[in-house]
């Protein structure tokens, strides 16, 4: 079962609180990051709602089936029937479905049949589109939960009438200052390409954005696909890179720019087959294809963490588009320090039609090669440093910060070593204890991994934690690391070897004691290891509870 983290928790009590509150025709908004992890958070809100009809609605196909992979991940009993990309699985308590097929008429009549309690939008900032309006106005009592990256829409239009106002939100800055994702550095590579003839047009969403004809004759010549190529050869060499273009052509004409000059490269398109992307995704992770190329294929829904460089050779005005493409690039991996945002940048004097760069999109002034991190921490120190009367605590500050840079620094984890196969290796401490993140059988989409490890001093193999999504075994993995760090006799706790975890609980004894405090049952036959496990699965649920009472008490302080 995928463990949520604090944030995460804190998001679902919100909805869970709001539904309990106003379970017909009640309205939730959560907005993180993409790469937050919002189709785990959604899979762990049905579980909790399971008693009810769930209806989950997007728009592409591999949404659907991500959907469905990691509400089984997260619910094993989980029924889920799928309507859409030709399947028509009526009847389950929890439907995926998209939105194109379930907005025809001879379906919409399907909704009624079956009551759905609860319709969930995945990446909702879609939602005002005529087709989810007519699925949403068909089930007008149903409560409504969207998620999205990107709320904000360039036609204005407001997701507030539809889900309210967010419950929660986390964007992309405060998810790497947490930690929950990588790094971003951005390097603009200037072009002499110019873009104020382009006229601006209507998108299918109805948001304005430059005319994509226009746009494609403009930006898909010889010498810019050339300059992009160079641009990689000069910052990206090696990079696992996805490249954002204007259309099918240019994608092709790109990747094959790509392959003139050496560099492995291949394209994937709305027609690309399911078997195709899966190997075209397959190899991208092994890193025999070094660069894949798309239209709007890779946007929302692709789900690959080691992807360290991405290619904006897309101008757009549209700040969703340029958030949800840099977003792809962001999710955490073993060794992986920051990703790689190669900022293709035309000429445009018109600045009322300008394009998104990242300083734009993020609200932030960000230098040429200057880390995410690194900008918001200068932008605060020049922010500090213009008030006078803050430069004592500013002084403070720092040295608040050296001082725990120091105590985080004495537990610094050493880097992961990749080797043959995808696997992944920890070693830990000076008794050298090893962790592994082994992948297993892909499920759909997804490369799952198994956590094992090999503990002092008898390095026998143990599994820890079965078939997970690379950035929750790698977060399951370093938290253990830690502890092995911190104290180091906590292997004999961390050892699922171990000599005591097979021997009977003691009725007597303190692990019975605890057991019966926090008032968990206690079975007939029940080990140490067994009980230590509850106990410590306890502790966990007792821990986030109290960060989301923390969290309350700042947001009503704030």
């Amino acid at each position: 079962m995928i463990e949520l983290r604090p944030d995460q928790q804190e998001a679902l009590q919100a909805v869970l609180t709001a539904y309990k509150q106003r379970p017909e025709d009640g309205k939730a908004l959560i907005v993180a990051a993409t790469g937050w992890g919002k189709t785990v958070f959604f899979s762990s809100l049905a579980r909790e709602l399971k008693s009810i009809n769930i209806l989950i609605l997007a728009h592409r196909d591999e949404l659907l089936d991500q959907a469905r992979e990691k509400l089984q991940m997260v619910d094993s009993s989980a029924i889920v029937g799928k309507v859409g990309g030709g399947s028509y699985e009526w009847g389950a308590p929890i439907t995926v479905a998209g939105v194109d097929t379930i907005s025809r008429d001879k379906h919409l009549k399907n909704l009624h049949k079956f009551n759905y309690k609860l319709i969930i939008v995945d990446e909702c900032h879609h939602a005002p589109a005529p087709k989810y309006q007519k699925v949403l106005n068909a089930l007008p009592n149903a409560f409504r939960l969207g998620v999205t990256a990107t709320p904000e829409r360039l036609d204005g239009k407001s997701l507030e009438p539809i889900f309210g106002k967010p419950l929660f939100r986390m964007d992309i800055k405060d998810a790497i200052q947490q930690g929950l994702l990588s790094d971003i550095r951005s390097i603009a590579i200037r072009t002499e390409t110019s873009l104020d003839n382009i006229k601006s047009s209507r998108n299918a969403d109805g948001e304005i954005d430059f005319n994509q004809k226009e746009l494609e004759n403009a930006i898909d010549t010889p010498a810019r696909n050339q300059r992009i190529v160079e641009a990689y050869q000069e910052h990206a060499v090696g990079r696992r890179t996805i490249c954002f273009c204007v259309s099918v052509e240019h994608a092709h004409n790109v990747a094959e720019a790509f392959n003139q000059a050496g560099i492995p490269a291949a394209v994937v398109s709305g027609t690309t087959s399911l078997t195709e992307r899966a190997r075209l995704y397959s190899q991208l992770r092994d890193g025999s294809l070094k660069v894949l190329t798309n239209v709007l294929v890779l946007t929302e829904g692709f789900d690959l963490p080691a992807v360290d460089c991405v290619i904006m050779a897309r101008p757009t005005q549209s700040n969703s588009l340029y958030i949800q493409c840099i977003g792809r690039g962001a999710r955490r991996a073993p060794n992986k320090i920051y990703c790689l945002i190669l900022d293709i940048t035309d000429n445009c004097y018109r600045l009322r039609l300008s394009p998104q760069n990242i300083s734009k999109a993020l609200g932030l002034k960000i230098n040429g090669g200057e880390l995410l991190t690194e900008a918001i921490e200068r932008e605060e120190k020049e922010k500090a440093e213009q008030e006078a009367r803050e430069k004592r605590a500013l002084i403070r500050k720092l040295n608040e910060r050296r001082h725990e840079d120091k105590e985080i620094d004495l537990f610094a984890l050493p880097e992961w070593q990749e080797k043959p196969g995808g696997l992944y290796v920890l070693e830990v401490g000076p008794r050298k204890h090893r962790i592994a993140l082994v992948p297993c059988s892909s499920s759909g989409w997804t490369q799952l991994y198994d956590v094992c490890a090999r503990l002092a001093p008898d390095f026998q193999g143990q599994r820890w934690l079965k078939a997970q999504p690379l950035d929750y075994a790698l977060q399951y993995a370093e938290k253990r690391a830690h502890q092995l760090l911190e104290d180091p006799g906590s292997v004999k706790l961390l050892d699922r070897n171990a000599a005591w975890r097979s021997q009977p609980l003691d009725p007597a004894g303190k692990q019975a004691k605890m057991l019966r405090w926090y008032r968990i049952p206690i079975r007939d036959g029940m080990t140490k290891g067994e009980a230590s496990d509850l106990i410590s699965e306890h502790k966990a649920k007792l821990e986030q509870k109290k960060a989301r009472k923390a969290a309350k008490q700042r947001e009503e302080t704030a």
